[in-house]
């Protein structure tokens, strides 16, 4: 079972003619799909849950962004709400298998800041990032039988342009 698995993965590979094992990493229940090498004014691809069992993938709201700046990753401020304002909690979406959910980043670092030492920060800062390299992590909860497996790390890589 698990080789025809993985010949279905390469076939799609091939037969898709796409670079996407070079563009994410970490997750064997999570396929990414929709990936570009480069993008320039919106990020956006779609996960896939490929396995027999439910799945959850955290922080999809939350996103955990990360710039290649000189061989470092840097992590990169996002907020999904305004400063000052509750935010929702990470968001959990369980993936049925077959299943897909898109993830989008509008290429924008979002934080509080302050203004005139006001305290709490409520200015929300927002800028539009820089070309570069950069990446997205996932955390993949996964069950087999109604047990809880180690969770997976879903890494997923992508340039920005000018």
């Amino acid at each position: 079972m698990k080789y025809i698995y993985i010949g279905a993965m390469l076939a799609a590979l091939i037969l898709g003619g796409c670079k996407a094992s070079e563009s994410f990493s970490g997750s064997e229940s999570v396929l990414v799909s929709k990936l570009q090498d480069k993008y320039s004014n919106n990020v956006s691809f779609v996960l896939t849950n490929v396995s027999d069992e439910p799945v959850q993938v955290e922080s999809t709201q939350h996103l955990y962004i990360e710039k290649n700046e000189e061989g470092s990753w840097v992590r990169i401020p996002y907020i999904p709400c305004a400063c000052g304002t509750p935010c929702r909690p990470p968001a959990v979406n369980e993936v049925k298998p077959n299943e897909t959910i898109e993830i989008s980043w509008g290429l924008i670092s979002r934080k509080c800041g302050n203004e005139n030492g006001i305290r709490p920060p409520i200015k929300t800062i927002e800028e539009k990032v820089a070309a570069g390299d950069y990446r997205m992590t996932f955390n993949v909860n996964r069950q087999k039988d109604g047990m809880r497996l180690t969770p997976e790390k879903l890494v997923v890589s992508f340039s920005l342009t000018d």
